[in-house]
């Protein structure tokens, strides 16, 4: 929903050049680093394959100009080591990316292992947050927890009057589970005691 009222905003406030212009932008951006990776890899590979034949090439003109005398048996004998070499300088571009990595990622490790130890502690207000915030369950708990003496002591029968013939109908009143129905009971089994305390103020 978000994309397509995005691309209709553009299109009615005729945005599309505009934004064209800036994600051409944004995209270079990004491109340019992968650019010149991709740039320095293929430099790197290149620079291997031909540096063997270089090395070659100036090793035998340098050894022909300091001795004439140079005999097949000598070139063959250095062409075979020099094709020897060609191995270690192909290996050589592809270790020196993943020795860098190596050494960048045992820093870090190390930088992360050698921070002290942090052991919070939550304080009083703190674990009452805790506590409220796992829901209502637990509230419930302790309205019943504060109300099991008063449910134990009194009587569990709630006594009514009938409207309809005035008198009194008593009825056995069963332990609620909603916390809101337990606070009624309290609120109704604390009735006669506020009753009492206005009377006797009065």
């Amino acid at each position: 929903n978000e994309i397509l009222l995005g691309i209709r905003i553009i299109k009615l406030n005729a945005w599309v050049e505009s934004f064209k212009e800036r994600l051409h932008a944004c995209r270079e951006k990004e491109l340019r680093p992968m650019k010149l990776d991709c740039i320095y890899w293929t430099a790197l590979t290149f620079l291997t394959h031909v540096a063997s034949i270089l090395i070659a090439f100036v090793t035998l003109a340098i050894a022909t100009s300091y001795d004439g005398d140079f005999s097949s048996s000598r070139v063959f004998s250095a062409l075979a080591l020099f094709n020897q070499l060609t191995i270690a300088l192909f290996i050589f571009p592809i270790t020196v990316p993943i020795t860098i990595s190596a050494i960048i990622s045992t820093r870090r490790l190390e930088a992360f292992m050698a921070l002290p130890d942090v052991h919070k502690e939550l304080d009083g207000s703190q674990n009452v947050a805790r506590v409220l915030s796992r829901g209502d369950n637990l509230l419930d708990i302790y309205e019943n927890e504060d109300l099991s003496d008063t449910t134990t002591s009194e009587n569990p029968t709630d006594v009514r009057e009938s409207p309809s013939d005035g008198g009194t109908s008593a009825a056995a009143a069963a332990p609620h589970s909603v916390g809101g129905h337990r606070g009624k009971s309290k609120l109704r089994k604390k009735q006669p005691q506020l009753v009492q305390s206005i009377g006797a103020q009065s």
